[in-house]
């Protein structure tokens, strides 16, 4: 099975819990503060076993599904990171705007205050073709906070999700490191 995760990182600790939606399960957990992973199950094959990370290299078992998410944390202001971005792979997607409408319709009822500030479906991410959108939720602490999500179609029905988290203080910053790593973005 596959589990297709969105992150979305709040400085606010709520504990581990999960909520039920209409198509999966909403997992908040302990991550940079709080972490609201849209979570769905989905089979998938194992898509590599060697890895290397840094300065280390490792074998995993064929038989494991590849659920890796990288994330980046900006730097620290008081205490807490600035800002997030994370990088994750959907292997169960499908077709990338039915994904990416879903995505949303799960956000609208499981996150607090969320709206849709834009949505680009004009864009590529590898010469391929991709969704990028800009929401703003309501933090507890903090208030708004807005997050810059970008879905890429890279075939087979898989979906590269990219996604920058930052309160509005921090939103230009955490713009600009996601631009970064998208306009950087290759594909082997």
């Amino acid at each position: 099975m596959h589990t297709a995760v969105e992150v979305f990182n709040f400085p606010r600790d709520l504990g581990a819990r999960w909520l039920s939606t209409a198509t999966g399960r909403v997992y908040i957990t302990r991550h940079v503060g709080i972490s609201l992973q849209v979570v769905s199950q989905r089979a998938t094959m194992p898509v590599m076993t060697a890895y290397a990370w840094r300065e280390h290299s490792f074998d995993a078992d064929p038989a494991l599904s590849d659920q890796t998410t990288l994330t980046f944390l900006g730097p620290n202001v008081g205490g807490t990171p600035s800002f997030s971005v994370t990088v994750a792979r959907d292997d169960g997607a499908g077709a990338l705007k039915p994904y990416v409408d879903g995505v949303l319709r799960e956000l609208v009822t499981a996150m607090p205050g969320f709206r849709l500030l834009e949505r680009d479906d004009k864009i590529t991410l590898a010469g391929r073709p991709a969704v990028r959108v800009m929401t703003s939720t309501l933090s507890p602490d903090l208030g708004p906070v807005t997050q810059i999500q970008g879905y890429g179609d890279a075939g087979s029905g898989v979906v590269i999700v990219i996604t920058a988290t930052a309160p509005v203080a921090h939103e230009d910053a955490a713009k600009a490191a996601f631009s970064r790593l998208w306009t950087s973005w290759r594909a082997r």
